[in-house]
């Protein structure tokens, strides 16, 4: 029993050490107000996450909060391993750069040298563009959600490969534009595989992961495999309550890698620093390339490279079920920061920025806008319906509630924006910004964090005559995506139905165009023939443009 006792008292002797060495960096009161971050994390049945900084490459602060499972009321510690979702990409993108140097492949080669089951698409998509989200192919998820899959249906390497086989277009021509893609980042899992002739699995253990000494991150492709230290997602449900929260999503190569804050530091370090032997690989990471027309694209291969506070940064978050995940790394100030939760609604991003602020003895930046006085008759020569001028051909709302400025698609994404001069609005987190230009021929623009850039006209709000609704009703069939949506009048309302996703509204933009209601079904346009005869839609989300679905009437 003595003996015993006394092994239990050099443990907690050890573990208090540990704790002043972590530590012995930051000072008490540094300590104290990023502790202070997670407060409200470390309250009752209440789940939460693990964080891990080092500084000059020694670990100064690890500390865990919250419980891994509220069912068991198991608490999460520093070595709890989660699901880093996107924060994976990265992993993938390195084993495409191990691959370059190795001279296996060029990431400048045309993705179907090696997935010859693609289609022979309009342009050239080269692996650089799938790594950079350039590349114009259609997404993942917004394409299977039109297809008629539910957030709850797994999904596999396989499902989008059987999907992407029958894709006939692009979104976009290849480097012309940044929008985010889950389909480039599975494919290079693809083309892992197929150089490789191994399992991506096993692959990236032996290749990734082990070499760099990270023996607690493995890729997982079964979202309901039994992994011990693996902590439980949810999701809270608005009243202090939380629910299980299932990642059903079984891809990999975009996410689903699972790792604990420790074995991110270790990476993390290796990007800031890289040792010789992965000098080449690292500096390849961070590789940035301009658009077609020159404008500067941030993200690198898997992650952003971007500025905090005016430091350079290098950083990526990610989001699958409950997880949440946040990484960034300061080359220059020599720190990285690494946080893993295990529920949605975490702010990780906001919370990695207040620590790089007392790390850095930085002020923080200014958390409220001090809002521009703006009378409500100028505010309302700004109000109505605008059309953007990009390819999804998508309208914008902007109107008021009393003294409160929104915009917002069709019934979707509705976003409050703050004025900041006359007629120049910000969102919250000052992301987005609008200008509006009113004259003869009004318009707005919007620019996305000083990266993407819009246009937009102010149209009239159509009213559409019973004849032309009429007209449009008819069952629309999608040979590649193998689905069906009906459109139909309903108490004069047009309305359309899908046999998974049920009923939803749909209401006439101008000419032959429509908004639905479900972001999946976000936009379409009328295709006639010469005789004016309805022969089928285009349809358009956030992440699919122009999808071709067919009047069966004409099949």
């Amino acid at each position: 029993m003595n003996k015993r006792f006394n092994k239990l008292i050099l443990s907690i002797l050890f573990s208090v050490l540990i704790s002043q060495t972590l530590f012995a960096q930051l000072s008490e009161d540094k300590v104290t107000k990023i502790d202070s971050l997670f407060a409200s994390w470390d309250v009752p049945n209440h789940p939460g996450g693990s964080i891990g900084i080092m500084q000059d490459g020694k670990l100064v602060y690890s500390r865990a909060f919250g419980l891994a499972s509220l069912e068991y009321l198991v608490p999460n510690t520093y070595d709890t391993q989660y699901n880093i979702a996107s924060v994976s990409k990265q992993f993938t993108a390195f084993g495409i750069c191990l691959m370059q140097l190795r001279g296996q492949l060029s990431v400048d080669d045309d993705i179907r040298k090696y997935l010859t089951e693609l289609p022979e698409f309009k342009h050239v998509v080269t692996i650089r563009h799938m790594l950079h989200h350039t590349s114009g192919l259609r997404s993942l998820h917004t394409m299977l959600r039109l297809a008629g899959w539910r957030d709850d249906d797994s999904r596999t390497n396989e499902d989008l490969m059987r999907f992407m086989k029958k894709q006939r277009d692009l979104n976009f021509v290849p480097g012309s534009e940044y929008v985010y893609c889950n389909t480039g980042y599975i494919f290079m899992a693809e083309i892992i595989e197929k150089i490789s002739g191994e399992e991506f699995t096993e692959w990236m253990d032996k290749n990734v992961f082990k070499p760099l000494g990270m023996y607690h991150t493995y890729v997982e492709r079964q979202y309901n495999h039994v992994v011990k230290n693996n902590a439980t997602s949810y999701d809270a449900t608005g009243n202090g309550e939380f629910k299980r929260e299932v990642e059903y999503w079984g891809y990999v190569g975009s996410g689903n890698i699972h790792t604990n804050v420790s074995d991110l530091l270790i990476w993390l370090e290796q990007l800031r620093n890289p040792d010789a032997k992965w000098k080449d690989e690292m500096d390849l990471m961070k590789t940035t390339d301009n658009f077609n027309n020159g404008k500067h694209n941030k993200y690198a291969f898997g992650v952003n490279v971007d500025q905090y506070q005016n430091e350079n940064r290098i950083t990526h978050g990610g989001s699958i079920g409950g997880y949440r995940s946040h990484v960034c790394t300061y080359p220059d100030r020599k720190f990285s920061i690494a946080i893993l939760t295990n529920f949605s609604s975490s702010n990780l991003a906001k919370k990695a920025e207040a620590i790089t602020d007392i790390i850095l003895d930085k002020k923080p930046t200014e958390p409220r806008i001090k809002p521009f006085k703006l009378s409500n008759e100028q505010f309302d020569s700004y109000a109505g319906r605008y059309l953007l001028s990009d390819s999804s051909s998508k309208t914008l709302d902007v109107y008021r509630i009393g003294k409160s400025y929104f915009i917002e698609e069709y019934r979707q994404n509705k976003i409050k924006i703050i004025p900041v001069s006359k007629n120049k609005f910000v969102d919250d987190d000052k992301k987005l910004e609008i200008s509006f230009h009113i004259g003869l021929d009004s318009a707005l623009t919007i620019e996305y964090m000083n990266q993407q850039q819009w246009e937009g006209k102010r149209i009239k709000k159509f009213i559409a005559d019973q004849q032309l609704l009429k007209e449009i009703c008819g069952t629309y069939w999608s040979q590649e995506l193998e689905t069906q949506y009906v459109i139909y009048l309903r108490d004069g309302k047009l309305m359309g139905h899908h046999a998974r996703h049920g009923e939803f509204s749909i209401r006439y933009v101008r000419d032959n165009e429509f908004n639905g209601k479900p972001s999946f079904f976000n936009f379409f346009k009328v295709e006639r023939n010469k005789s004016g005869n309805i022969t089928g839609i285009y349809v358009t989300n956030s992440r699919v443009r122009d999808l071709w679905f067919k009047n069966e009437e004409y099949i």
